[in-house]
């Protein structure tokens, strides 16, 4: 959901407009049940209406804000995390460490390691070795670590050369 261009649009739609909405729908209800039947609602102009209006408006917007929250989150969530990944401190790792810990799990999901098992594919591999040159990168690095997931579509891509050569040099040499 995250990559689509719609995505902000409806989120501007989303702040623009829900919260009055909501707050006018919010308001009506707990008129109804606060209020005894027979007596007048209060009229908009009144200093009572304009009160309850923003403490209703308040918490729709609080409750707006924590599901947009929620939904980043589980976006950032679902696209994966190059750290987690890899299995590294974001803080403290060093290029070199994030290398060694490639080659080891490179050496467990690499294409000829699992091309024994059926329905088989490289994802597992190449999303590795994503991770590997965003982290390795210093700016790709520093855009990641900062920006989050999102910044990948961003950065240039790497050499797909390369992503060739690492997956047949194994071939090649056996």
């Amino acid at each position: 959901m995250a990559d689509s261009a719609i995505v902000p649009l409806l989120s501007y739609l989303g702040w623009s407009f829900l919260p009055n909405f909501g707050t006018n729908i919010l308001q009506n209800v707990f008129y109804r049940v606060t209020i005894r039947a027979g007596q007048p609602h209060p009229q908009p102009g009144t200093q009572q209406y304009a009160r309850d209006h923003r403490r209703i408006r308040v918490v729709v917007l609080c409750l707006y804000l924590v599901y947009t929250l929620a939904q980043s989150l589980y976006d950032v969530k679902l696209a994966g995390d190059f750290y987690t990944l890899l299995s590294v401190d974001p803080y403290r790792t060093t290029d070199k460490e994030i290398k060694s810990r490639l080659r080891r799990l490179a050496a467990k999901f690499h294409p000829d390691k699992i091309a024994a098992t059926p329905n088989s594919d490289q994802t597992q591999f190449l999303q590795l070795r994503l991770a590997s040159e965003t982290l390795t990168t210093p700016s790709h690095r520093y855009a990641y670590t900062h920006f989050g997931p999102a910044v990948l579509t961003h950065l240039p891509k790497p050499d797909e050369n390369n992503v060739k050569r690492a997956l047949e040099g194994k071939r090649t040499e056996t």
